[in-house]
């Protein structure tokens, strides 16, 4: 991201992935600092997803207690209102450790028309990737029938320390 944001500084997507490499990897400081200066915030965030993400940022991710809730209300208000991209407030609860929530969200909302099948695959949602209820997500989208047909299996598979075998859950997500 260095050298696309050397060559193209003041595109959308360097800005919104500068800052949502900070903002997602526990480096709030400096994704408040992008935040704080309007030539390095991404464009399209509106006053309302700038007010969430300091909010956010404040927030212990040791022990999130009711100040927590209180972001995801309305990162979850602003995003079905179109004040912030609907991705974040699912990265949110991910990050702060709501995973039932994030689920949920991912649930009620077209994935691949609303938050992209990319984001699926963000490190933000980790967290995700490690329950094995993610393979009903992914079962929706089509990646277990690829996966299956081309004997190759996404590099979360091979972790040792995932609490779930991919093959077998990806089995029961396919089951009728």
């Amino acid at each position: 991201i260095d050298q696309a944001a050397s060559r193209h500084p003041g595109h959308i997507n360097t800005k919104r992935i500068r800052f949502e490499m900070r903002a997602f990897s526990g480096r709030n400081a400096e994704a408040a600092a992008i935040l704080a200066d309007e030539a390095q915030r991404p464009p399209s965030f509106s006053s309302e997803t700038t007010s969430i993400f300091h909010e956010f940022f404040r927030i212990p991710n040791t022990r999130p207690g009711p100040e927590a809730d209180k972001v995801l209300v309305r990162a979850n208000s602003a995003a079905r209102s179109g004040q912030m991209d609907g991705r974040y407030p699912i990265m949110i609860a991910a990050r702060l450790g709501r995973t039932d929530l994030a689920f949920a969200w991912l649930s009620q909302r077209d994935a691949g028309k609303l938050v992209g099948l990319e984001l699926l695959f963000d490190p933000a949602l980790q967290s995700l990737r490690r329950d094995p209820r993610f393979m009903t997500l992914v079962a929706k989208s089509g990646h277990i029938v690829y996966w299956r047909k081309a004997g190759a299996w996404p590099d979360f598979c091979a972790d040792p320390t995932l609490p779930y075998d991919c093959k077998a859950e990806a089995a029961k997500a396919l089951a009728p």
